[in-house]
């Protein structure tokens, strides 16, 4: 059975979270993206890789902070639900695990998968920070 990893769920969490906190309804890629550029691990990780992980943190906190006024909502108590991007981005790091033959989603699964979102904000930052599949 393909689970997420432990890392995984905290950061899914807080995407949630944050879009909760930020008052939108949905959580979008560039929510799960900005998560993931606050897990230690994975932000040393990806900087290994020479990666601009500032510029990707920076330029992905002020799009949620300033950027998605069509999705805010009155309620706080509200529950974000997943964008069908992030529907289809986790869908595919699913299958990308379960076809490596290994039984947990980790970070790296869902950033690939978010690469191939051509269209979204999180795909542009991500490839101008240096960072490609």
């Amino acid at each position: 059975m393909v689970e997420p990893s432990k890392e995984l769920q905290l950061v899914f969490d807080k995407s949630i979270k944050d879009a909760r906190k930020l008052q939108h309804e949905y959580v979008t890629l560039e929510h799960l993206l900005f998560a993931m550029m606050c897990s230690e691990n994975f932000f040393n990780l990806i900087k290994g890789y020479g990666a601009d992980v500032e510029f990707l943190k920076t330029n992905l906190e002020h799009y949620l902070k300033n950027n998605l006024e069509e999705i805010k909502v009155e309620s706080i108590k509200h529950k974000p639900k997943k964008t069908q991007a992030v529907e289809r981005c986790l869908n595919r790091a699913f299958t990308q695990t379960l076809f490596a033959g290994r039984s947990e989603i980790d970070l790296s699964d869902v950033l690939l998968s978010i690469m191939s979102e051509k269209k979204s904000h999180a795909c542009y930052y991500a490839e101008k920070a240096g960072i490609s599949k």
